[in-house]
């Protein structure tokens, strides 16, 4: 009994279970074989045609009058009036009046001048026939040459410096009556006024009557690289050189919630580079800013202060390829697919890039594939297929 349980069962176990073993190994189905699929990457392609192609530099800045003045008093006394427009937002034509200061006093300073005048003039009347009259008496004498005292012509040049005298002391109560009327140097608009009707000013330097500024012109200072300079057909900075027209530039401004645009030229360089940024700066001007478009009726004006970006148009490369920037593998090299979908390295000339696009002047052809998305590793010659998203 406990050979049968200790040997002869465990023996029965194991030949069991061999002869399963033997039965699943003999018995088994050999494994599917499955061919290897090649993997071949898709990517997006543009076909690339030569055109010219104009390069645009792009900077941005702040709208400025060109010209800017603060009125002051020349003459002191009370605000007599004001003009209707002499306010914050008004606008003025050249020569109107925008304030009167009171001017009984320097009416009646010209009247007492004129009077000095008339008076000086008729001693000098007097003094020129005195002086007359005794170069005759001496002349009846006849007793010699007369001397100046003689003659009277001291006296004669006395009421000479006289008259002089008297004339500028007219002219200038001439000058003072007249700066009671302040009148505008130029057609523009007010920005701020420090006085009103009734209010007493200082014919004190430095007394601000109001900041106002002219319309004709709106100037940009735009900000641009050294490098990106060599692209535009600046105006020369040379002395005794007229700065010519220079190239165009489109500026885009918010207002409202809306996007507007205006058209204007660069007009001038500005003398020096920054010498912390080592940027140069050109200056954009627009005509007639506050003038209402014929073309654009809904378009605001380009008000001074408001923050525009700049377009400014560069030099045109004939027969250029442009692709975008992510196309570029490299400074100087990009990848194009060939007609039988294989992938290639190609080195090409890059003339121009910016943030969205690269200008390609030589080492492509008409009609070839560039490649516009990115991959993880790339073989000359890899199998590619084309994604139907590709242009």
């Amino acid at each position: 009994m406990n050979f049968l349980r200790t040997v002869l069962i465990p023996c029965l176990i194991v030949i069991a279970a061999g002869g399963a073993a033997w039965l699943m190994v003999h018995f088994r189905k050999p494994p599917q074989t499955l061919e290897p699929v090649p993997y071949i990457p898709a990517v997006e392609v543009e076909t690339v045609q030569p055109e010219d192609t104009v390069v645009w530099i792009e900077s941005q800045g702040t709208v400025q009058a060109r010209t800017e003045t603060t009125l002051t008093a020349e003459v002191s006394g009370n605000v007599w009036s004001v003009a209707e427009d002499f306010r914050a937002g008004g606008f003025f034509a050249a020569g109107e009046v925008l304030l009167e200061i009171d001017d009984t006093d320097y009416r009646a300073a010209y009247a007492l001048r004129e009077a000095s005048l008339a008076e000086s003039r008729l001693q000098l009347l007097e003094e020129q026939a005195l002086s007359e009259q005794a170069k005759q008496d001496w002349q009846a004498m006849g007793k010699g040459e007369p001397t100046e005292l003689g003659l009277r012509l001291p006296h004669v040049a006395r009421a000479q410096a006289a008259v002089r005298s008297a004339e500028a002391a007219l002219l200038q109560a001439e000058r003072d009556l007249s700066q009671t009327r302040v009148t505008a140097p130029y057609a523009g608009m007010v920005l701020e006024t420090f006085v009103d009707v009734g209010q007493s000013v200082s014919g004190q330097p430095g007394t601000a009557l109001a900041e106002i500024f002219a319309v004709d012109v709106a100037e940009i200072r735009l900000p641009i690289s050294i490098a990106d300079a060599a692209f535009l057909e600046l105006p020369p900075s040379f002395r005794n050189e007229r700065s010519a027209q220079g190239p165009a530039v489109m500026l885009t401004g918010r207002y409202g919630g809306n996007v507007y645009q205006w058209e204007g030229r660069i007009r001038r360089t500005e003398a020096a580079i920054d010498a912390r940024s080592r940027l140069m700066y050109v200056v954009a001007e627009v005509r007639d800013p506050y003038a209402r478009s014929d073309d654009f009726p809904a378009r605001p004006p380009l008000m001074v202060g408001m923050f525009v970006e700049a377009r400014i148009r560069g030099k045109t490369f004939a027969s250029a390829y442009t692709i975008p920037r992510t196309a570029l593998v490299d400074a100087h090299s990009l990848l194009v697919v060939n007609p039988q979908d294989r992938l290639y390295r190609r080195q090409v000339e890059v003339v121009f890039t910016d943030a969205q696009r690269a200008i390609i002047g030589a080492g492509l052809s008409a009609g070839e594939r560039v490649v516009t998305s990115s991959l993880e590793y790339v073989v000359d010659g890899m199998q590619v297929q084309i994604d139907t998203k590709s242009k």
